[in-house]
Order: C-alpha cells, then structure tokens, then sequence
C-alpha cells in the first residue's frame, strides 16, 4: 500500500480493530477510459491539461456511487499544493491514452471537475485533484472489487460518435451515421436521430462492424436545420450510456 493511501486510511478511520475491510473504492474521485491527452504550455512543465475519454465521476451525494459514464472531456490546471505530483500524475495519464486501460484518480472528498462536451471551448480549468494518485484498474487498493469492475465495463460500453462529428455542417437529404466501436466485445449497436421539431427514428441494435458501425436512417434532412444524433451499445438486457452528438445542415 502506498504512504499516501496509508495515510489516508489513518485519518478516516478510527482507532482500533477493524472487523470488515474498509470499502476503498469509497474514495475514488474519477474513473476514466482516455483516447487522449492535450498538454497546455511548456512541454517540460504543462501548466493545464486536456482529458479525452469517458468517464464516471464519483457522485458526492452518495456513499459508493458514481455518474453514468458520459463521454467528453476534463480540464485542469496545475494544483498549486504540489505541482511535481500533479505532473508525475499527468505523465502517468497520458502514458495510457489511446491503450484501452481503465484507471481511477482523484478522491471522493475533493472537487474533480467536470466532464465537459467536445463542442464546449476549453476555459476556466478545473485545479486538478489530488487524492490516491493513479491507479489501473484492477488495482487492489480499490476494494469492493465488484464496484469497480461494474464501472469499467460502463465506460468500455460507450461508443464515439465520429460522422456528423459534433458542430459539423452536412448537405440535407440522407445522412450516414458512423460511430467508432466501443471497447467492449459482443456488443451490437442502437442508433437514434432526433430532428428540430421532435421528429425520431430509432434502429433497432446492430451488429458491429470491425472497427467502426454505421446506420442510415430513412428522415430525409431539412436544409438549414439542426440534428442531434445518439448511439448506444447493447448486450442482453443490459445497455449503455449513449453519446451523441449535434450538426446542422446547410
């Protein structure tokens, strides 16, 4: 166990013997799935950071919970209380972008920030949060192990939307919706397009492609109209988050 986590442990737990092991996966901050990382400013010493993934965010309100995992992006700047960790941790994020490895960082009882959409103008950063460091996931210093487990496979779930990307501008008429495939194995694809005046077609769930899924749906676009499109992985009876994604037409 580090001396960080040991730490902690010792100022949230009191003294004496402990009957049960103590549900570390409590104190997670963010759990993330990144593609990938956008150091600001010096490139020997980042002043801010771009995080591009998916991600669930630990939900303050409860006692383990955590966000549905959404895709987008989290901005930070340096913590001031200790930039070399902060930048050690930034190293060790970019180190597993775009690998497919699910990590966990940040703390439940400190503010994590925001995941923000891909059409949002990266401003105003989030300071960064500093709590148990970075962990891939499994990892056993985040005990139960079930939790973290059930939160890894929300994120491999979630597609990227990749044609209309978002803020994008097409000719009306038919339109080919293209997600790039989720991390997870053996899941089929659910498509959804909504037009400006509520009117919606839905697929019915596909199989997926090698690398990424398309769909086209019958509504013909309206020129000089916005479209906001959806996709989602299914599995059974279970499915995930959608992500989606907003264009116009010209």
């Amino acid at each position: 166990m580090s001396l960080l986590l040991s730490h902690l442990l010792a100022l949230l737990l009191p003294a004496g013997p402990h009957p049960s092991p103590v549900p570390v996966s409590d104190l997670v901050g963010v759990y993330a799935l990144i593609d990938r990382v956008v150091m600001e400013g010096d490139s020997a010493n980042p002043r801010a950071i771009q995080i591009w993934g998916v991600f669930s965010l630990a939900d303050r309100g409860t006692y383990m919970g955590h966000t549905p995992a959404r895709r987008g992006y989290l901005y930070y700047t340096i913590n001031a209380t200790n930039e070399r960790a902060t930048r050690d941790e930034w190293s060790d994020l970019r180190s597993v972008a775009g690998s497919g490895q699910t990590v966990a960082f940040g703390g439940r009882n400190v503010t994590n920030g925001k995941v923000r959409p891909a059409t949002e103008s990266p401003v105003n950063p989030d300071t960064y949060p500093l709590a148990l460091g970075v962990n891939r996931l499994p990892s056993r210093y985040i005990q139960p192990q079930q939790i973290s487990d059930d939160v890894e496979h929300e994120l491999k779930g979630v597609p990227a939307p990749q044609t209309p990307a978002a803020g994008a501008r097409v000719a009306a008429g038919a339109v080919r919706l293209v997600t790039r495939n989720a991390r997870l194995q053996g899941v089929q694809y659910a498509f959804e397009i909504t037009g400006p005046n509520g009117e919606a077609e839905t697929s019915s769930p596909l199989p997926g492609g090698s690398a990424e899924t398309s769909w086209t749906p019958r509504m013909q676009l309206r020129a000089g109209a916005s479209y906001t499109w959806r996709v989602w992985t299914v599995q059974g009876t279970w499915h995930s988050q959608s992500a989606l994604s907003t264009f116009r037409t010209n």
